[in-house]
């Protein structure tokens, strides 16, 4: 009982964006990824998804998009030079970490496909600010902290993950539900009152 664990403080924590009917079913169209080009964050797993849902594009009731921020095409195809991404999938670079969440909440969903156990990664709290919900590995504490507001896949698995983007897709009434559920984060003035 003398020991007590609380998230890091954000320093660029906003009201969540209103969800009006045609912004909501546009944002069910758009994924992103915020991280790195290594191994361990698992960008290859999200492209490779990418690459099966691209073979079903023509199927698909609407237009998909997923931007990666953080990350180059020149940086990815070094990394994996035998993985070519859907004109759909649009490297954006870097960004600054105070935009964060003012970018995030343009999208449905976020993607952290991480394939190791990572404990608490910043964008899981950056996406909760941003009131945007997650996909995210089923292991550590990405399935711990986005339980109840997030969908989980099988880590490393471009299948599962595949099939949970395309659960959403184009699906306003998922994303909402998901969105009412996220709770705020600790922002750096509650973190100060803690």
């Amino acid at each position: 009982g003398r020991i007590a664990v609380i998230e890091n403080g954000l320093d660029h924590v906003g009201p969540p964006p209103a969800a009006d009917g045609d912004a909501l079913v546009a944002r069910s169209r758009r994924f992103a990824f915020f991280g790195q080009a290594t191994p361990t964050k698992g960008l290859d797993v999200l492209v490779r998804a990418a690459m099966l849902i691209d073979r079903q594009a023509g199927d698909l009731p609407a237009p998909i998009a997923l931007d990666v921020y953080g990350v180059t095409a020149e940086a990815f195809a070094a990394m994996w030079p035998q993985l070519k991404a859907p004109s759909w999938v649009r490297f954006r670079g870097r960004y600054r970490p105070q935009d964060c969440v003012s970018i995030m909440q343009g999208f449905g969903w976020i993607i952290i496909p991480s394939v190791w156990w990572e404990n608490s990664p910043v964008v899981i709290q950056e996406a909760r600010a941003a009131g945007t919900p997650m996909i995210a590995s089923d292991i550590g504490g990405m399935a711990e902290k986005t339980a109840g507001w997030g969908i989980q896949f099988r880590v490393g698995d471009p299948d599962a993950l595949a099939a949970a983007m395309l659960g959403v897709h184009d699906r306003p009434d998922i994303l909402a539900e998901h969105s009412a559920r996220i709770e705020k984060p600790l922002d750096l003035e509650g973190f100060d009152r803690d």
